[in-house]
């Protein structure tokens, strides 16, 4: 299955209205949106959070960073690094971030997404 497949199925979840998947670098490497999305423009903004999310744990000594939601008045933004399978250093690791249209939503959808993750991760990795 190819990436863009996957985020296609991805934009299948109930409420899920932008996906993209983004280097460690800031570049898009690839997005869909029904809500017209330009993750170009962000995707420098999704790598320094991550990072600072990253600085926080460890500050805090809570292990790995596994996901951050952000929770914005028009609903959650899910950043989630693909780690483990696409690289041994988490710093280098793409993420992914998942735009959902209500915050009624997220429950259901980081269920479906750590089905879908780990095959984002995979094909990233090929």
């Amino acid at each position: 299955m190819a990436l863009d497949q996957i985020l296609s199925e991805v934009m299948q979840i109930k409420g899920v209205s932008s996906v993209a998947v983004v280097d460690s670098n800031g570049s898009v490497i690839d997005s869909v949106s029904k809500a017209g999305h330009d993750f170009s423009n962000v995707s420098a903004l999704v790598t320094e959070g991550i990072h600072s999310s990253r600085t926080l744990a460890g500050m805090l000594e809570e292990g790995e960073l596994q996901q951050t939601v952000l929770e914005y008045e028009q609903g959650p933004v899910v950043l989630s690094p693909l780690v483990g399978i696409t690289s041994d250093a988490h710093q280098d690791s793409p993420i992914a971030v998942v735009v959902l249209d209500s915050s009624n939503s997220l429950g259901r959808a980081r269920l479906k997404l750590s089905k879908l993750l780990p095959q984002i991760a995979e094909m990233v990795a090929n």
